[in-house]
């Protein structure tokens, strides 16, 4: 009987005597934090009161300024890409765009160095391009008269970019810049003339009747650049003709197809690649670079300022001495 007792002492009545002293304890101390200050008699307990108020409230101060600094929105960037920057030349932006999340600029200013990248590999195919002049004839009537740019990708489906069937907006957008370097004629509402300006019915007849030009420099091994079956002169920028062709009606350039309305002038291929040559997309935004954030420090000067060239970059003194050089030599040479 006495095991008996000793056991539920030790299950029972002690663990319920430890659980009611731990509660009293409890109560004890909740009372001594909540006692009013009218009740409180020593001095000691209202200044550990005021120590713990102190405490609470810089936690709270601290916790609230963390979340501040967690929740508080992402600084914008001003885009200050090279379309932004010739649109706020010109005037047509009025107001600051800002840069995507994560990226150096706007969306815009992305899509458009897609386009450029897509318009530099056009043209590359086009120095390449060996096509045949019943293919490229049909695109020479727009060069005066406009068509759609969806037609005048339909006229380049033999180029491997524009096999594309697919909606691609940078293909789309690069289009509209390959029409402005072979002088074709866009409908106004399609025409890209914010960044490069088209072309005058002077300056494309100018440029087509160049490109059936032949380079008359001298010789020399780092004098001309090869593109396929065709060479251009790096000094002049004009078609350099072989010494002989399979034919007498071929190609003085490619010697790949039929010489284009007369005999003895390049095919229609070798006039787009040398038009392509001397005209390129990236020399015109070049010159609108230089012409128009060169000007935007000078806003408030009252001179007249001219606008840039399109078919010739200019060339240093020492290049033109040298092309002059060159030149007469050739004329020297070609006249004994």
């Amino acid at each position: 009987m006495g095991l008996i007792d000793k056991l539920i002492t030790a299950f029972l009545y002690r663990p319920i005597t430890t659980q009611k002293t731990i509660q009293l304890k409890i109560t004890e101390k909740k009372k001594s934090l909540c006692v009013p200050e009218d009740i409180i008699g020593s001095s000691e307990k209202t200044e550990n009161i005021e120590h713990n108020l102190m405490r609470s409230s810089n936690t709270t101060n601290a916790h609230s300024s963390n979340t501040t600094k967690i929740y508080s929105p992402r600084p914008q960037w001003i885009c200050n890409a090279n379309k932004c920057r010739i649109m706020k030349a010109k005037g047509i932006l009025w107001r600051p765009m800002f840069c995507v999340q994560g990226k150096s600029m706007r969306s815009g200013c992305i899509n458009e160095n897609l386009r450029h990248r897509e318009v530099i590999k056009i043209e590359r195919e086009i120095m390449y391009d060996i096509s045949p002049n019943a293919i490229l004839a049909p695109i020479l009537q727009y060069i005066s008269s406009p068509l759609s740019l969806r037609h005048f990708r339909k006229l380049h489906k033999h180029l491997p970019t524009f096999t594309n069937t697919k909606r691609d907006d940078h293909i789309f957008g690069a289009a509209r810049y390959l029409a402005n370097t072979l002088g074709i004629s866009l409908l106004e509402s399609q025409s890209r003339n914010t960044i490069d300006q088209p072309m005058t019915n002077i300056e494309k007849k100018q440029t087509w009747r160049m490109a059936t030009f032949c380079c008359k420099c001298v010789p020399g091994p780092n004098n001309t650049v090869q593109f396929g079956p065709r060479s251009l002169c790096l000094i002049c920028s004009f078609l350099v003709f072989r010494d002989a062709v399979s034919h007498i009606t071929f190609c003085p350039c490619c010697n790949e197809n039929e010489s284009w309305e007369i005999i003895g002038h390049p095919c229609l291929a070798c006039h787009r690649a040398a038009i392509v040559f001397c005209n390129p997309f990236l020399q015109r935004f070049q010159q609108q670079l230089n012409f128009w954030l060169r000007n935007t420090s000078a806003d408030s000067s009252d001179e007249e300022m001219d606008l840039p060239s399109r078919l010739h970059t200019p060339k240093s003194d020492k290049l033109d001495q040298s092309m002059l050089q060159k030149k007469k030599n050739s004329n020297k040479a070609f006249k004994k």
